[in-house]
């Protein structure tokens, strides 16, 4: 790795966050989620997105939904709770059994977004340590993981 791979890009973190951005081209080790279907959504300290394809996406700290047209809601999380889909809003609520028609990742800042014909379950990645990780079969990828990967070409 070459010693300029090594330094992070920089992040802007007065620059707002755009709940529309479309990202970047997905790398071929991060699985592309559009065309499973949400089966369940879990909310406590983090929210948990089980998708038909056996992907779980989790969700951390600076998780929001944006219903489609609206603006984006940041969503309160729940601590000290089992991960249950009775503390959903009613904009996570309609996200269940949606498909995901694209998947957005954003290569600086490790945001990433679901979009559904309902609206996006997205997160800004700029503020936390982990902002998302993906449990699939036999397969764990997480930002922290994948950003060094993605800042070393």
């Amino acid at each position: 790795m070459s010693p300029s791979a090594e330094r992070p890009l920089p992040v802007d973190f007065d620059a707002p966050f755009d709940p529309s951005f479309t990202g970047d081209p997905i790398p071929p080790i991060v699985p592309d989620l559009a065309g499973a279907t949400i089966r369940h959504i879990a909310l406590d300290c983090s929210l948990r997105v089980s998708l038909s394809t056996g992907w779980l996406v989790t969700f951390c700290e600076a998780a929001c939904v944006a219903p489609a047209g609206e603006e984006p809601k940041r969503l309160e999380f729940i601590f000290e709770v089992d991960p249950d889909d009775r503390y959903l809003t009613p904009e996570l609520r309609m996200m269940v059994d949606q498909p995901v028609i694209a998947m957005h990742l954003s290569r600086q800042q490790g945001h990433l977004a679901l979009e559904t014909p309902k609206g996006r379950i997205l997160i800004d990645g700029r503020y936390c340590m982990t902002p998302w990780e993906m449990w699939g079969p036999d397969e764990f990828i997480d930002w922290p993981g994948l950003s060094g990967w993605l800042r070393a070409d």
